[in-house]
Formats: structure tokens, sequence, C-alpha cells
């Protein structure tokens, strides 16, 4: 098999990606699902970027509810699996560890790049360069995933900066108001006294 064919398949085989957000409420659970056949691969990646400690249990179950992913107070996860079964796979996130706090999380799930069905697919077919193909994709999408993530990320502490400054800038001119009244209460009362003296004199 040449390797203009194997770049062929690589191209035309479809890949679905969703990217979202979501909230997680205080002790809270939230999962979607997501349709895979079976051979595709699912690459999934999460960030929490809101919500106390950043943490977040999560799971992943296949269409017969067997968990085959399991991860525990984590404030990033990505992991990849190729689907031995067909039918919705169950992605959930627990918030268990937060009673009031809720957690938002940006989602990403890449489902496809179904290899396995063709031959071009088994390791004892691939040439290092079709070999090097894919390893390309798949640093190209984990490359993606870091970008989108270090973008969340900036953004986040974006608004943290905005946020403070609003509050210094706020705290900055309620402080002045209550010195400049403070003073002037001063002024008043002083000033009254030295009348007050000089009444008495007289």
């Amino acid at each position: 098999m040449n390797t203009q064919y194997v770049l062929l398949v690589c191209v035309i085989v479809p890949t679905l990606i969703h990217g979202f957000n979501i909230i997680v409420p205080g002790s809270g659970t939230v999962y979607f699902l997501e349709q895979v056949e079976p051979g595709e691969r699912v690459h999934q990646q999460f960030h929490v970027y809101v919500g106390g400690l950043r943490d977040i249990d999560f799971k992943i179950f296949d269409p017969n509810g067997k968990p085959i992913y399991e991860a525990s107070r984590v404030e990033s996860e990505g992991t990849e699996f190729i689907a031995q079964v067909g039918g919705e796979y169950k992605f959930q996130f627990t918030n268990s560890i937060s009673t009031v706090t809720d957690k938002f999380i940006s989602v990403t799930t890449t489902v496809g790049n179904k290899l396995q069905e063709k031959d071009v697919a088994k390791a004892e077919h691939l040439s290092k360069l079709e070999e090097s193909v894919v390893m390309l994709g798949q640093s190209i999408r984990s490359v993606a995933d870091e970008q989108k993530y270090l973008k969340v990320r900036e953004r986040v502490a974006s608004n943290t900066n905005q946020s403070t400054n609003s509050r210094v800038l706020w705290w900055g001119v309620i402080e002045t108001i209550v010195i400049i009244g403070v003073s002037l209460w001063k002024t008043y009362h002083i000033r009254g006294m030295f009348e007050t003296k000089r009444y008495q004199t007289l």
C-alpha cells in the first residue's frame, strides 16, 4: 500500500469536534452523551476555569454503563481512547467537593479518525512516514487544546485583573471621601471650640 493512499484516507475520514462550556452547580452532576461508532478514536479535553479551587470529578462510561475512565479533583484533564463498542458514551462531571460554588468548565471533544476499520490503521501496515503523519495529527490536536486552555486562562486572568482594579478604584474613592469628611468635621469641631472660648473670654 503506497503512502499517497494512506494520506488520502486520513484526510477524507470525517472528524467531529465539539467545543462548549458547561456549568456544574454545587453538589451537582452534569453529563453529556456522544454517539461513537466501534473503532472510532475519541479525544476529550476539559479545563475548569472558574469556581472555588477549580477542581472537579470526571468519569466516562461506555454504552453499557461501564466506567472506562475516572479522575478525581482535577483542574484539567485530557484523555483519548478507541471505542470498543458502538453507542452513546457518557461524559460525567460531578461537583462533589463544593456544596455552594458552581464550576465553569470548558470542554472539547473530538470524535473521528476511524482508522481501525481500514487496513492502513493496523500497525503492521504502517510505514515510518505513515506513523509520523498519525503522530503529527495527534500533536497538532494537543497543541490546539493547549492553546484553547491558555486562552481561557488568559481571559479569566484578565477578568480578575479588571475586577481587582475596579475594586481598588472604588475603595480609593470611598477612602478619599471618608478622609475629606473627617477633615471637615475636625475643622468644624475645632473652629467651634475656639469660638466658644472667645465668647467665654468676652
